[in-house]
């Protein structure tokens, strides 16, 4: 397992962060236990988890289990785990309490080991000066520049978000650090900053907005939404980021704009969320709440909206159809041949709206004759019969969520397709739908992932294929293929739009590298891709 856990201390209880690969995130809480219990952490049940990370369903104990023993290590040496897996609740139990202690030294062992305790200190002492003088004469040398040490590259820290015009990330990274004598890293501060990646091809911006706080107070830290105007960041208080000119709006300006309304309104920006194209604030109590205008800043008395929970991002099913019905009536899907002669065989139905799965499986273009339905909601299959016999890995249609229908596009028409290259398989020329062959969307020739490494087709947690994204017609011709060069196997998110998906993701990994996060762009109209890295 390449899991990691982190642990953010905040008082008597924090977050506990588990990670896999690069984008694969389950959040819990853990608070100080009593009695021989040292630590009560909590993930969440198994419903929870099949909403929020069904990626890790499956795998529940193990991940549990790992998680209770990399914090065993990390923090609690002395502790031994309890582990609810339906509750998803880990005590960690004091293991040494009732341990009888050894007889003490004699007065002779005791006299003999602070003789040599204290020669032991004595030399320390003398190192110590010593290495104090060097490094304070090489300051002295070396200028004020070197009492200052550069910062660490930001990353990204939560879920990116899709704006009106682009792509919004959060960005942390270290604060420049002094000499730290402890080296404990106390002291150590970081900022964070959101950067703006626009669908027009313009460069990225990134926007500072608070810095030299601690990683824990804004370890939850997340963007919530645009009001068409501005970006709205919830970081411990309320941040916003002006579209029109990238300035930052705080909880200042909004008192400001609100002289007359008790200033508790700003404090709290837990209780905020973007709702209807709104900067939507709800009392702790739900006793009453706001909305604020985007122009003006105004705040206007409104009813209590529920805000959306903290969730991993969705499973990338979500954002993948089965099929669509086409203009000429008839169904076009992506099948496996079981479910072609099983689930979506002559005779049965199908929906507007089908969700595709995520299975590792090739799938086939179908296209199947319906009966005419007067409610529109439920069509017979009277026959269905693949378009040709090219397969497409682990293959969906693009819609913008689990209850909208694919994305249609025009002149011709058509849906945008998502799929998969294996790594050991040579990338095909796209073929267009009147079978001619021509380039993909980069005007490149498709050549194989594995030209250097021919022999690298797994990763070190399992097989690796790249994305891919296709232009569909309605008969099922494929107009056009572009690489996103993005592992489809820890591929974070997908967030579609009208004219333009954007891919959160990595390449593929190399041994002995890290592979760096990435946002890819891709355009509707042409398959232009456009590549931008989130470690800044």
């Amino acid at each position: 397992m390449r899991g990691v856990v982190k642990v953010n201390v905040v008082g008597r209880d924090g977050s506990v962060r588990y990670t896999e690969g690069l984008l694969r995130v389950i959040d819990g809480h853990f608070e100080i236990g009593g009695g021989s219990v040292l630590a009560i952490i909590s993930f969440g049940s198994q419903e929870e988890w099949r909403a929020a990370q069904p990626w890790a369903v499956d795998r529940r104990a193990e991940i549990l289990g790992f998680i209770a023993a990399d914090l065993i290590r990390q923090q609690a040496p002395n502790c031994a785990p309890d582990i609810d897996e339906a509750t998803g609740v880990i005590l960690l139990r004091q293991t040494d309490g009732g341990a009888q202690k050894p007889a003490g030294p004699s007065p002779r062992e005791r006299s003999a080991a602070f003789f040599w305790r204290f020669n032991k200190l004595r030399s320390a002492v003398a190192l110590f000066v010593l290495a104090i003088t060097v490094v304070v004469g090489g300051l002295v040398l070396m200028g004020r520049e070197a009492a200052t040490l550069n910062p660490l590259a930001g990353s990204p820290l939560d879920e990116s978000v899709r704006y009106g015009r682009g792509v919004a990330t959060l960005i942390m990274r270290t604060d420049p650090q002094g000499p730290r004598w402890s080296g404990r890293g106390g002291g150590e501060t970081v900022s964070l900053s959101v950067l703006l990646i626009p669908f027009d091809g313009g460069a990225p911006r990134s926007i500072p907005l608070v810095g030299g706080v601690s990683a824990g107070s804004v370890s939850l830290a997340r963007v919530l939404g645009d009001d068409g105007e501005t970006v709205w960041v919830e970081a411990g208080a309320i941040y916003g980021v002006r579209l029109r000119d990238g300035a930052v709006v705080t909880a200042k300006d909004l008192r400001a704009a609100n002289g007359a309304l008790d200033p508790s309104w700003w404090d709290d920006g837990r209780g905020m969320a973007v709702s209807a194209s709104q900067l939507h604030i709800v009392r702790r109590d739900r006793s009453a709440a706001l909305d604020i205008d985007p122009q003006t800043l105004q705040a206007k008395a409104s009813a209590p909206r529920t805000t959306p929970p903290r969730l991993s991002p969705p499973a990338q099913a979500e954002a993948m159809a089965a099929g669509f019905v086409t203009s000429d009536g008839a169904w076009l899907g992506l099948l496996t041949p079981d479910q072609r002669t099983g689930a979506y065989r002559t005779g049965r139905f199908v929906r507007p709206i089908e969700s595709a799965d995520e299975g590792n499986t090739d799938r086939f273009m179908t296209r199947a004759a319906l009966e005419p339905a007067s409610d529109r909601k439920r069509f017979r299959i009277l026959s269905a019969a693949p378009v040709d016999d090219t397969a497409y890995l682990n293959a969906g249609f693009l819609r913008i969520n689990a209850s909208a229908e694919p994305l249609r596009l025009q002149n011709p028409s058509g849906v945008m397709m998502i799929h998969t290259r294996p790594p050991a398989k040579a990338r095909l020329q796209s073929t267009s739908s009147n079978g001619a062959s021509r380039p993909s969307a980069q005007n490149q020739e498709l050549r194989p992932l594995s030209d250097e490494k021919p022999g690298a087709t797994f990763s070190e947690g399992g097989l690796t294929g790249t994305l891919l994204v296709s232009r569909v017609d309605e008969k099922g011709g494929v107009i056009w293929t572009a690489e996103t060069g993005l592992d489809r196997f820890t591929l974070g998110q997908i967030l579609p739009g009208e004219s333009v998906t954007a891919f959160i993701g990595a390449r593929p990994p190399l041994p002995g590298k890290v592979s760096e996060p990435l946002v890819v762009l891709v355009a509707h109209e042409t398959g232009a891709v456009t590549t931008h890295a989130l470690s800044r």
